[in-house]
């Protein structure tokens, strides 16, 4: 089994505007198979953290639960299973809120484990970065996908957006840590490319930030 880390801090801007933090990280295990789930929401309201936190719960029970079955589809059925299933989810939730999907729309990304098999898969929509650790050397697996300028990223509520979701599937082996986090951290890990989450971590409780944090990592125990 895996070590769960995970940490979150709402940034100024949103504190200012009286907002809760808008970035939602999940856990969950299903038999041998640990998900995690991280993602960002863009609203200027409250439903945001709401869209960001049921993404995050059905992307990361539906990688848990069905892992075997996404790891041998090819990558295009992939990407079609994982937004239909968190759409239908928002769709729901518009009824019960009376709100339009853009309300509840994020980026996100996620992670899943089989412990047995000693294979992965990780999906990634939007900006944010998914980073692994081999030894002692960290690298990012996945980079962030923006849209015309750094300030447009691709959300949960585009159309046809299954297109834009990066998938990796592969056998662990010398992977000792997975770590997603969200864009917030850009402002301080562009400057010195740092990327272990204890680092991270410690700048974060120190520094202040204009945009919300969070990340949520997997280590072996």
């Amino acid at each position: 089994m895996w070590k769960v880390l995970k940490y979150s801090k709402t940034g100024e801007q949103n504190k200012e505007q009286g907002l809760r933090c808008q970035d939602y990280v999940y856990y969950c295990n299903k038999d041998s198979v640990q998900a995690i789930t991280l993602a960002d929401g863009s609203g200027e309201s409250d439903y945001a953290r709401i869209g960001a936190e049921h993404t995050c719960k059905i992307l990361a029970e539906l990688l848990a639960k069905h892992f075997s079955d996404l790891y041998e589809m090819d990558k295009a059925l992939t990407q079609f299973n994982v937004i239909t299933n968190i759409q239908s989810e928002l769709y729901e939730i518009c009824e019960k809120y009376d709100v339009k999907l853009q309300s509840l729309h994020s980026t996100f990304l996620g992670i899943a484990i089989d412990n047995e098999q000693n294979r992965f898969i990780a999906v990634h929509l939007g900006d944010g970065r998914i980073g692994i650790r081999q030894g002692k050397q960290m690298r990012i697996m996945s980079y962030p996908e923006n849209g015309a300028n750094r300030s447009q990223t691709f959300l949960t509520s585009a159309h046809k957006i299954g297109n834009h979701i990066q998938v990796y599937k592969d056998e662990i082996k010398d992977i000792r840590e997975f770590i997603l986090i969200s864009d917030g951290w850009d402002e301080k890990i562009s400057k010195n490319g740092r990327f272990f989450p204890k680092e991270i971590l410690t700048a974060a409780r120190e520094s202040v930030y204009k945009d919300d944090v969070s990340l949520i990592a997997l280590a072996r125990e």
